[in-house]
């Protein structure tokens, strides 16, 4: 088994790679998903979802890193959403989700973790969960996050909202089960 503190490095420096679009780096990084990460979810359906969505643009600068992305914007800069996927060995969905959601907790609030709220997605046909908080410094969340990891046997898919400011927990949640029923399809 893998050092887990080494992984954890290895996670928070693709973290930062993609700004405030975190996903899991996978551990066989040399080992480069096939496809293209802009057709996990079709532009209609990210259209429908984010109105004015432009085409997606891949992401070949983190390739080197065994990770494929995709980025929607406006136009303006402005990315609305955001798929990547990669390779992952022992790792469970949760275990993924957490280290995902690192980034976005107080580190030196032990109930940070706690007190973060991690949503097991049912009936995708992969394994899912959702970390959708805002920002609350008395819980330790420290920015707004938006993302829903998906593993199905070694590949893992992550959905995000970059810039999740003022959305809705609930309604959140439901768009990610919409497009996750729709990447869950391409993982089977």
């Amino acid at each position: 088994m893998p050092n887990k503190d080494i992984r954890t490095r290895v996670q928070l420096i693709g973290l930062a790679l993609v700004c405030v679009f975190g996903t899991t780096i996978a551990q066989a990084a040399n080992k480069l998903p096939t496809g293209d990460p802009c057709t996990i979810v079709p532009l209609d359906a990210v259209q429908k979802a984010f109105p004015g969505a432009q085409a997606g643009v891949r992401r070949p600068e983190v390739e080197k890193y065994g990770l494929t992305q995709c980025f929607w914007s406006r136009g303006k800069g402005d990315v609305l959403f955001g798929v990547a996927e990669s390779y992952t060995t022992d790792a469970t969905v949760m275990d993924d989700a957490q280290v995902e959601a690192s980034g976005y907790l107080d580190r030196s609030m032990p109930a940070a973790r706690r007190g973060a709220r991690f949503e097991p997605i049912a009936g995708l046909g992969v394994d899912a969960v959702a970390f959708i908080e805002t920002k609350d410094p008395k819980r330790g969340i420290v920015a707004d996050a938006a993302f829903v990891v998906l593993r199905k046997g070694q590949r893992t898919v992550t959905l995000a909202i970059p810039s999740p400011q003022g959305i809705d927990r609930a309604a959140t949640l439901k768009l990610f089960e919409t497009l996750g029923r729709i990447a869950a399809k391409r993982l089977e």
